[in-house]
């Protein structure tokens, strides 16, 4: 058996899975929202497709928030957008890992004075009524 099967048979039990659990928890909500076998398989196939770049534990997390905050089967365009805010607060901000190099001391010193001089120049123009 390829690889490539492998992923494609591990990708359809994680949706299998996926449509249980939501069994489980929705019931006859779930359960009739597909009138056929074939609207079934098109929506796993779609659901498949749509969840492709998250793991299992952003699809066990979205599975977590969703039995929490819905009181009704989720829409799957909701589904995939509490994995991606799941996964975004996952990614390590790229902008903290980049080292902070100090200004020099007479660029400080220049930009200070010249802050300096625009604040005490507008309070000589100003009158004392």
């Amino acid at each position: 058996m390829s690889s490539s099967s492998t992923s494609i048979e591990a990708n359809e039990k994680r949706i299998d899975t996926l449509f249980t659990r939501f069994a489980a928890i929705y019931g006859q909500l779930w359960l009739t929202a597909y009138q056929n076998q074939k609207v079934l398989e098109f929506a796993k196939k779609e659901w498949s497709e749509s969840l492709l770049g998250f793991d299992n534990s952003i699809l066990k997390e979205a599975l977590v928030r969703t039995k929490k905050d819905c009181m009704f089967p989720p829409a799957l365009p909701l589904f995939v957008d509490y994995c991606q805010s799941i996964k975004s607060r996952r990614t390590p901000n790229i902008f903290l890992s980049v080292p902070h190099t100090p200004a020099k001391p007479e660029v400080v010193k220049y930009n200070i004075d010249k802050m300096k001089e625009s604040l005490t120049k507008g309070t000589k123009e100003k009158k004392t009524c």
